[in-house]
């Protein structure tokens, strides 16, 4: 199983648990899916359907009601065409899934060539930030692809 396609521009993993998406059978899917984004750059819901995942999948923290583009398996999966502010917006959202055992684990898939990016995510995780002031421990896959 594998997620490397031609338009995978990077895949990183986060808290060494990549073998938590190859268990619930989704390295392939996620690959599948970054394909068919590719072909009709539009809302990732249509896409997510089609395999299966629940969009615009919400839940309670608090008075707070965060939600992910897609739900399956208990992994938590964001699309991200936007900049990295949304993208570290996500990762705390994500993360107060994965305390509240909403999800095992997280999918962040993002277009190259928008203001976010896999390669400063991944530096960010483990950068002081969230290592330190905002500990981050849910398992990611970042995945990045070729829209064009």
């Amino acid at each position: 199983m594998s997620v490397d396609r031609e338009y995978i521009t990077e895949v990183r993993s986060v808290n060494e648990r990549r073998d938590i998406f190859q268990q619930r059978g989704l390295v392939d899917e996620i690959g599948d899916m970054c394909e068919l984004w590719r072909e009709q750059q539009g809302s990732p819901n249509g896409v997510l359907a089609e395999f299966g995942w629940e969009t615009e999948y919400t839940f309670s923290i608090g008075n707070n009601r965060p939600r992910f583009d897609g739900f399956k398996n208990r992994i938590g999966l964001e699309h991200e065409t936007r900049e990295q502010m949304n993208i570290r917006s996500h990762l705390l959202w994500a993360e107060a899934g994965f305390q509240s055992d909403v999800i095992d684990a997280c999918v962040f898939v993002v277009p190259s060539g928008n203001d976010g990016s896999v390669r400063r995510t991944h530096r960010e995780l483990n950068d002081e930030i969230f290592t330190k002031h905002f500990p981050i421990n849910c398992p990611f896959l970042l995945v990045e692809y070729d829209p064009s």
